[in-house]
């Protein structure tokens, strides 16, 4: 058996998908360090995300944005994707989806879509 051991001072890696595109939380930042731009990749066969982290332009993909201590998640749009996803494994997307990061390789990050935690929207009035 392998144990994942977890720190209260960190935020575990997750990903959300929504309509706009995804977006990385704070607990992922340390693998975007030198990252210029990612290529986004599915495999159907195991309902999975993978995130390739690509330094120096290495290949074409979706920019990010400059990592700084200031940065607290990094956003990407990439609306055809989402719908790829919507498509494939029949989420709404019109609901917002949160997934944890279930594997970290070397320049990649592995996400199961099988165990989504559905994030509900607060009406403006409510916040």
């Amino acid at each position: 058996m392998s144990v994942q051991w977890f720190s209260p001072n960190k935020t575990i890696p997750a990903i959300t998908i929504a309509s706009y595109g995804i977006s990385f939380n704070a607990g992922c930042l340390p693998y975007f360090k030198d990252v210029e731009s990612v290529m986004l990749g599915c495999d159907t066969t195991t309902k999975k995300v993978h995130v390739k982290l690509l330094k120096n332009e290495e290949g074409s993909g979706f920019s990010v944005p400059k990592i700084d201590e200031k940065t607290k998640n990094v956003r990407i749009s990439c609306r055809e994707f989402v719908q790829f996803i919507q498509l494939k494994f029949k989420y709404d997307v019109s609901k917002t989806y949160k997934f944890f990061v279930d594997e970290v390789l070397e320049n990649e990050l592995i996400i199961d879509l099988s165990s989504p935690v559905v994030l509900e929207k607060k009406a403006k009035s409510q916040k």
